[in-house]
């Protein structure tokens, strides 16, 4: 079965964490530290295109001071709501102090496919 999803690159991370919540550890997220967190990356992605190539300067600019309040503010949070979304995100392992850090890596794909295996027929399956 193919089931096709418009997207672009604005919605592209929040619609896949959307889909990934289905399965661990992204069921741990409640629904502002997936947003939060979805955001974050698409806000890194944006950095990555206008070519900051250094992953410690592209972390920096991401955790900035302005770039919070740009984010927090898009999103329609209040400071506090934001600062404990974040301790929520590095609490359950998504974050450190300023990088983002991921169970799996999720590049900007213009296709992501998911498949249903049975456990005993392929190594490392991840059983939720």
């Amino acid at each position: 079965m193919v089931y096709k999803v418009g997207t672009d690159k604005q919605r592209y991370y929040h619609q896949v964490l959307k889909l990934l919540r289905n399965f661990s550890p992204f069921n741990k997220l409640v629904d502002r530290e997936l947003e939060l967190l979805a955001e974050l990356l698409s806000q890194r992605e944006k950095i990555i295109e206008q070519n900051v190539t250094d992953p410690i300067l592209r972390e920096a600019i991401l955790f900035s001071y302005e770039k919070k309040q740009e984010i927090y503010t898009k999103l329609g949070m209040s400071d506090a709501s934001f600062r404990n979304a974040l301790s929520g995100l590095r609490k359950k392992g998504f974050l450190n102090k300023h990088t983002i850090i991921l169970p799996v890596s999720l590049p900007y794909l213009t296709e992501v496919i998911v498949s249903f295996v049975e456990p005993q027929t392929i190594e490392n399956v991840q059983r939720i």
